[in-house]
């Protein structure tokens, strides 16, 4: 008693110590903690930095090209209302000029055009017959330029005329569709419509949510902006290429517009300008058809901005809040796992010195170094001269592990099983003999990416069970007469062996005129004949083959590789030697018939062969007993 209060002792002073110890551990830590905390903030912050940088741009990048998307297609629906203007004018002269050219009686023209420029505020239509071109000469009220588009005329061109300023239609600048009338062959006039330059630069369609258009124009070729409102307004005779130029805007943006007054290009172009006046600009140019012109939009995208400007506050906001979540987080995950720490440091002190009375072996395998460390009562029941041991799977066959178990050992350390945990049974040799005992060893994964790094389990000692679980087994499966297999555990057997395609013969054998002797001598007397038998049965076949006791006095032995009928005969004939002494051992006479069944010839499978073989035995005792009968023989009779 004394010895043990002694002990008790011991542990609770090495408790004591190490708890004292793992104090002043943690005393000196809390200084790296707040290190630590530090550090982690420092590095968050450079991470908010980090992110929202690249937030920014990207974001930036991402409003940017919804912008351009947007202006592109705003000028190319823009480009559309301006030729459909243009286009719509010319074809309702030409309709106008087609029903001139069938009447006769030019009358309804001037009431027709009246209505046409009621219904039309934006076109100006009139018609003047080809005298009133030539009076219009002969006084030299015609321009240069203005007897160039008759000449058009009279070739049967439909003719579009460059920008004028006119006082006769308002002061204002506009231009010209006209659309020849020919009567068998001949220029008897024109119908010509003046469109109002305004319209042609509307932008009525565009929708106010990325800001407002600031400008919108036409250039010719050389990209010299045309008057459209006012001869003097800013910008008008200049070339936009070279404003921007002046302007500071980037050469490869002026390269980019460049391209689009390539002749034949009706491609829309977007470009960002810059930030002018705190705001954003954004200019989009397309080619016209007519007369080489460019379509020009310049769009304020102040809402834009207000809208991107938002969303980063937003982001920023939102990040911040969250940094400072974790941050909040993190300071008190630092705070319960110090309380843990202290706890489980004194567990582990607690357990290392518990499991020096522990029967349960602990293990932890690294799979990254092939790297096994065992506790310290590993030594008392494995044969192992180290805890931790390196190269372990690549000296298995040199280790305590039983040949036939190595390969599943190897396959759960190593990981190949998957899965989280599981468990298996193996042998393991013991510390001071060359004896292997059953043992349960329980394994549990850590991974790391789907990659398991690490294998921890524990070795229990099972030997006594698995020897119970073996001893239960065998009385289960064993005849409690003969000492051979019962009937279940040899159809499961024969089974099994069917199953791997082993072929090979059963055999049935029964007692002749068994009955008699119960009958004569008593039960006692067939119970001593019956085990007599079946020691006969152990010393006639191998050790290897399927002996068994199938009910009453039948047996069934199933021997593999005997695939020919002399070899079973043989056997039969020893069989029949050994039972010839039962004399001498006291035993009442009688005789054994047999049926044999060849696999796979006669059977596919067990029931098949049994069937076979029984029958085959039943035509052997109809033949007179003591003898051996073969399936396939009986078959060939009956053919």
């Amino acid at each position: 008693m004394d010895l043990n209060n002694s002990e008790i002792s011991v542990h609770a002073d090495a408790e004591q110590e190490s708890e004292a110890e793992i104090h002043n551990v943690n005393r000196g830590n809390r200084r790296y903690y707040l290190y630590a905390i530090i550090c982690c903030a420092l590095f968050l912050g450079i991470c908010i930095t980090i992110v929202l940088t690249l937030n920014r741009n990207k974001t930036h990048e991402e409003y940017t090209r919804m912008v351009l998307e947007t202006l592109n297609a705003y000028t190319t629906g823009q480009r559309e209302n301006t030729l459909t203007e243009i286009d719509g004018t010319a074809k309702t002269l030409q309709s106008l000029a087609v029903l001139i050219e069938s009447q006769d009686d030019f009358d309804f023209i001037d009431p027709y055009l009246a209505a046409l420029n009621e219904d039309s505020p934006e076109v100006k239509y009139m018609y003047l017959s080809e005298e009133e071109y030539r009076d219009a000469l002969k006084q030299r009220t015609v321009l240069a330029k203005d007897m160039k588009v008759i000449e058009r005329l009279k070739q049967g061109e439909t003719v579009v005329t460059d920008l004028t300023f006119s006082e006769r239609m308002g002061n204002i600048y506009c231009i010209g569709v006209g659309v020849p009338v020919v009567r068998d062959g001949k220029f008897i006039g024109a119908v010509r419509g003046i469109i109002n330059a305004e319209s042609l630069v509307s932008t009525d369609v565009y929708d106010p949510a990325q800001g407002e258009i600031s400008a919108a124009f036409l250039t010719d070729g050389d990209s010299v902006i045309l008057p459209i409102r006012d001869a003097n307004e800013r910008g008008v005779g200049e070339s936009l290429l070279e404003h921007l130029e002046r302007n500071g805007i980037e050469e490869d943006v002026i390269e980019e517009l460049r391209a689009v007054y390539v002749p034949g290009n009706s491609q829309a172009c977007s470009v960002r300008l810059g930030i002018f006046e705190g705001s954003p600009y954004y200019l989009s140019l397309t080619g016209l058809k007519y007369n080489n012109w460019h379509l020009v939009v310049c769009l304020k995208a102040e809402t834009a901005s207000e809208h991107f400007q938002h969303i980063l506050n937003n982001t920023t906001y939102s990040i911040i809040g969250l940094i400072i979540a974790v941050i909040l987080a993190s300071i008190i995950m630092l705070l319960v796992v110090r309380r843990m720490q202290k706890k489980f440091s004194l567990d582990e002190q607690r357990y290392l010195l518990l499991e020096r009375f522990s029967d349960t072996v602990l293990f932890d395998y690294d799979c990254r170094l092939d790297t096994i460390r065992f506790t310290s009562n590993a030594s008392k029941f494995l044969r192992i001269h180290k805890l931790t041991q390196k190269d372990f799977l690549q000296h298995l066959n040199e280790i305590y592990v039983h040949a036939d178990d190595q390969a599943q050992v190897r396959q759960i350390l190593s990981g190949e099983r998957g899965g989280d945990s599981g468990k298996i049974r193996v042998r393991l040799m013991r510390p001071e003999t060359d004896d292997y005992f059953w043992s349960l060893v329980q394994y549990q994964y850590l991974y790391e990416k789907k990659t398991p790094i690490s294998t921890i389990g524990k070795i229990t000692d099972i030997n006594e069970h698995m020897e119970h679980e073996d001893y239960l087994r065998r009385i289960s499966e064993t005849d409690g007469l003969t000492g051979l297999m019962n009937k279940g555990a040899a159809e499961k057997e024969v089974e099994r062996r069917l199953a791997e395609g082993r072929k090979g013969t059963l055999f049935i054998i029964d007692a002749d005129g068994f009955k008699q002797i119960n009958d004569v001598y008593g039960h006692a007397v067939g119970d001593r004949a019956l085990r007599f038998l079946g020691e006969c049965i152990r010393q006639t076949y191998r050790g290897d083959d399927v002996l068994a006791r199938i009910g009453g006095d039948e047996l069934l032995i199933y021997m593999e590789g005997i695939e020919n009928s002399e070899s079973a005969r043989k056997k039969a004939e020893q069989l029949e030697k050994y039972l010839e002494s039962r004399s001498e051992s006291g035993m009442p006479s009688f005789t054994v018939s047999i049926g044999a069944a060849q696999f796979p010839a006669d059977g596919k499978n067990f029931a098949e062969l049994f069937h076979a073989a029984d029958q085959a035995m039943y035509a052997a005792k109809a033949k007179g007993k003591q003898q051996i009968c073969f399936y396939k023989d009986i078959q060939k009779e009956k053919e």
